[in-house]
């Protein structure tokens, strides 16, 4: 049940991806409520590179950037003080990331591994 749903609204965002204007998500400060982390993320993104800063553990992560599209970009990691198996993981697999809708204080993602066409929907916040 929860893959359909989940379906369902990769769907219905997903055919609105065309009105957003996801340039203004190319650089910028936001906040992304991590479920996995139970931390909330600080991104700093200037186009090419995006660094994450966890606000609870400290962590600091870096990601290379390359956008595919205006709202469609792969993130390849470049460095992280978080040693955990889920950030080692990534160091070899290809992290792609959809803008799937936006308004003015958030926007919708979908982050895939690899060739992985499920992933999962969030929303990340723009800093104020």
């Amino acid at each position: 049940m929860q893959k359909l749903t989940l379906l369902l609204l990769l769907i219905i965002f997903f055919s609105c991806k065309l009105t957003t204007d996801c340039s203004k998500y190319h650089k910028g400060t936001f906040l992304y409520k991590s479920r996995d982390y139970f931390d909330t993320l600080l991104i700093e993104r200037n186009d090419s590179m995006e660094t994450t800063i966890h606000m609870k553990k400290g962590f600091v992560t870096k990601y290379r950037l390359v956008w595919k599209s205006p709202c469609d970009y792969d993130r390849y990691l470049v460095s992280s003080t978080d040693t955990s198996e889920s950030v080692a993981y990534t160091r070899n697999h290809q992290i792609h990331i959809s803008i799937l809708r936006g308004w003015n204080d958030y926007y919708l993602f979908r982050v895939t591994l690899d060739e992985d066409k499920i992933g999962f929907v969030d929303t990340v916040y723009l800093a104020k």
